[in-house]
C-alpha cells in the first residue's frame, strides 16, 4: 500500500491507494474510497521497484525469484527439507546413507519380513481364527487398527470403517470366523484383505480393543536397521545368517548383514538372554578348590583324585574286598583281600599234643612252622598247690582256672585262625607256685596253604 500526503492539490489528508483483487482502493484519514472502475493491468507491470524493504513492498519478478523459495521446492528433489512439529527434519528427507533404526526384529520367524531384495512388505494381524492383511505395502499398513465390537448378530455383522480403524460389530460366542470373513469381503474400500485360519466354523469372540496390523515396511533403504530381539538363523537372500538377541541386522543397499551387538556376551553354554545355571552346565574341574591340610588341589576333581587316593593308603579298609574272603597284607603293609574263604579253611584241621612234664614259672613250647593256628588247648592233667596258669599265643590269651580245688582242667579258648610265623611259641606261665603232675598242650593246625 502506498501512502500519499497530496493529491491533485489537496492538503492537510493523508491518502492510501492499493491494489486487491484488480480493484483500486483508496482510504482518506480511514475512510475507504472506492473507484468505480475495474482496474485492468492489461500487459502493464509496476516496474522501478529494486530491494524492496517489507513484505508490502512491490518487487520484480527476477528479485523474488532470486531472493525467495518456491513452494514447490519444498521436501523434493533439488530443494530444501522441511522441519516436523518437533522442529526436526523428517526422516523421508534424510539421505539413504544416514541409519533408520525401524524397530525390533525376530530372527525365527523373519517378523518384519525382510528381504535381500528390499521389497516393501505388507502389514497382517492375526485375530483369534482370521488374519487380516493390508491391501498395500508399507509401513502405514501397521496404522490399521481391527476391533470387535460385540452388539451385532449372526448373519449381519457389520463392519465400519473410519480412517485406519475398522470395526466390525459381532454376535459374540455365535458369529463365526467364515461370518466375518463375509461381512469383511463385502464391505467397500475395505484396506484389508482377511484369510480364515481355521476351518471357518470356530466360533468368535469380541477382544477388549483395537489391535494394529503389524510387520509392514516401505521399500528397504541403504541404512535401515532392525535390532534381533528372537535368535534365529535366516536366508534373506545371501546365505544363511544366524543372528543372536541384540544383534543388529542393517542394509547395506543390496542385501542384508548382521552386525554383532558390541563388546556383548552372545550366548552362555549356547543360551541367551537371562542365563541361569543348569545341571551340567560345570564339571568338578571347573570348580575352584582353596588348598587347605594335606589337600594341595586347586580344583574339586583333583581334590577328590587325592582323598580317593589316601584312602586307598588306609589300612583299615580294603579296595574291591568280597563278603568272606580272608584279609591279607600288600607289599606295603596294607590290607588287601587274600582270595581266600574263611570257609574253606575248616575242613583239614589235625591236632598236635604236645606234653609237658612239668610247668615252671614262665614255659615256651615251639609250634610247628608257617601253620595256621585254629585253637590251642592247654590241659592241666594234676594241680597240686593253688596258683594260677595262663597261656597266650601271641596276644591271644588262654586262661586258667583259679580255683585250687579243681586237680583235672581243660582250659582252652578259640583263638580263631591265627597265622603263626616261623619260629612262633606258645607261652605258658605259671603264677603262686603250684605243682604240677602233668600237662598237655594241645594245638588244632590247618594243613591248608594260604599264599
Amino acid at each position: 500500500m502506498a501512502n500519499y500526503s497530496n493529491i491533485s492539490g489537496v492538503s492537510g489528508l493523508t491518502f492510501s491507494i492499493g491494489l486487491a483483487a484488480n480493484m483500486i482502493t483508496m482510504t482518506s484519514n480511514g475512510t475507504n474510497l472506492s473507484l468505480d472502475h475495474v482496474l485492468d493491468m492489461a500487459t502493464h507491470k509496476i516496474i522501478g521497484v529494486v530491494n524492496p524493504s517489507n513484505p508490502q513492498d512491490a518487487m520484480t519478478l527476477n528479485y523474488a525469484n532470486s531472493n525467495y523459495i518456491n513452494l514447490s521446492q519444498k521436501g523434493s528433489a533439488n530443494g530444501v527439507s522441511t522441519l516436523d512439529a518437533n522442529g526436526k527434519i523428517p526422516v523421508a528427507q534424510l539421505p539413504n546413507s544416514v541409519m533408520e533404526y525401524k524397530g525390533a526384529w525376530d530372527a525365527t520367524t523373519n517378523f518384519p519380513v525382510l528381504s535381500d531384495a528390499g521389497t516393501a512388505t505388507k502389514a497382517l494381524k492375526k485375530i483369534q481364527d482370521l488374519t487380516y492383511t493390508a491391501k498395500t505395502a508399507g509401513l502405514a499398513g501397521n496404522q490399521i487398527t481391527i476391533a470387535y465390537t460385540a452388539t451385532g448378530t449372526k448373519g449381519s455383522e457389520v463392519v465400519t470403517q473410519v480412517g485406519n480403524a475398522i470395526s466390525v460389530d459381532i454376535e459374540s460366542g455365535v458369529s463365526t470366523a467364515s461370518d466375518i470373513k463375509t461381512a469383511v469381503d463385502n464391505f467397500a474400500g475395505i484396506k484389508v484383505d482377511v484369510a480364515l485360519v481355521g476351518a471357518g466354523t470356530e466360533l468368535e469372540t469380541a477382544p477388549v480393543s483395537a489391535t494394529n496390523l503389524a510387520g509392514g515396511q516401505d521399500i528397504a533403504n541403504n541404512g535401515d536397521v532392525y535390532r534381533v530381539s528372537v535368535e534365529g538363523t535366516q536366508n534373506l537372500g545371501s546365505g544363511n545368517i544366524t543372528f543372536y538377541v541384540g544383534d543388529f541386522a542393517i542394509y547395506n543397499g543390496s542385501k542384508w548383514e548382521r552386525s554383532p551387538m558390541a563388546d556383548g556376551v552372545q550366548s552362555v553354554f549356547g543360551r541367551t538372554g537371562v542365563v541361569e545355571a543348569e545341571a551340567g552346565d560345570y564339571t568338578a574341574a571347573d570348580i575352584t578348590n582353596v588348598a587347605a591340610g594335606t589337600i594341595e588341589a586347586t580344583d574339586v576333581q583333583a581334590a577328590i583324585n587325592e582323598l580317593d587316593g589316601d584312602v586307598g593308603l588306609k589300612a583299615d579298609k580294603v579296595v574291591s574286598a568280597t563278603s568272606g574272603h580272608l584279609a591279607g597284607l600288600d607289599s606295603n603293609g596294607n590290607l588287601t583281600d587274600s582270595g581266600i574263604a574263611a570257609t574253606s579253611l575248616t575242613g583239614n584241621i589235625q591236632t598236635i599234643a604236645i606234653p609237658i612234664a612239668v610247668l615252671n614259672t614262665v614255659s615256651t613250647y615251639a609250634l610247628p612252622n608257617s601253620s595256621i593256628v585254629k585253637n590251642v588247648t592247654l590241659v592241666v592233667e594234676s594241680v597240686y598247690n593253688a596258683g594260677t596258669i595262663s597261656a597266650a599265643v601271641g596276644a591271644v590269651s588262654i586262661l586258667a582256672s583259679t580255683d585250687s580245688n579243681i586237680l583235672v582242667a581243660d582250659q582252652y579258648s578259640n583263638v580263631s585262625i591265627v597265622k603263626i610265623a616261623t619260629g612262633a611259641v606258645v607261652t605258658v606261665t605259671v603264677a603262686g607256685s603250684p605243682a604240677f603232675g602233668s600237662a598237655v598242650l594241645y594245638v588244632d593246625i590247618i594243613t591248608s596253604t594260604i599264599a
